[in-house]
């Protein structure tokens, strides 16, 4: 691996899309819509899919949702590690990405997340493209330039996604 080349063997690649459902009742609001995993490209095994329902506000894509907005948020970060339940409690909901402190352990398993929306012709957010890897990684990922590439992924999905 070249001085400034990700690690492909750890690093993972997720595209999601809006979709209707039951409702899910927050604290902020009940939602109706969550993104529902597209496909999933990753060379190695794990860390395996969270299970967590992302809705907008939720996580770092239920960010860009919101936002409409590329993201990127390092999870491994001076100001997330060694979390304990209390420190976590005290932190303000965006802080915590409107997680739960179970969700937030299972979702820190990447050290980070760099995301991408997926917008129609009208800039509508419809859902995004994830890139994800190990601890210790965000600035080599960052390095990369990673959002034209995830924005021409996005786009490519889009045309695909609407038929």
């Amino acid at each position: 691996m070249e001085k400034g080349d990700l690690n492909c063997m750890e690093t993972g690649v997720n595209a999601f899309l809006v979709r209707y459902g039951r409702p899910i009742f927050y604290r902020w609001g009940v939602h109706l819509r969550r993104q529902a995993r597209l496909e999933r490209v990753r060379i190695s095994t794990g860390p395996r899919p969270s299970g967590i329902t992302w809705t907008k506000y939720k996580g770092t894509i239920g960010l860009s949702w919101k936002t409409n907005k590329n993201v990127a948020v390092n999870l491994a970060s001076h100001r997330y590690s060694q979390l304990t339940q209390r420190r976590f409690d005290r932190l303000a909901d965006a802080d915590k990405l409107h997680l739960t402190f179970e969700e937030f352990q299972t979702a820190s398993r990447h050290g980070y997340v760099i995301v991408a929306p997926i917008r129609d012709e009208a800039g509508k957010y419809r859902g995004c493209v994830t890139l994800d890897g190990p601890r210790g990684e965000f600035t080599r990922a960052m390095k990369t330039r990673p959002f034209p590439i995830l924005g021409d992924a996005a786009e490519t999905i889009w045309r695909f996604a609407r038929g």
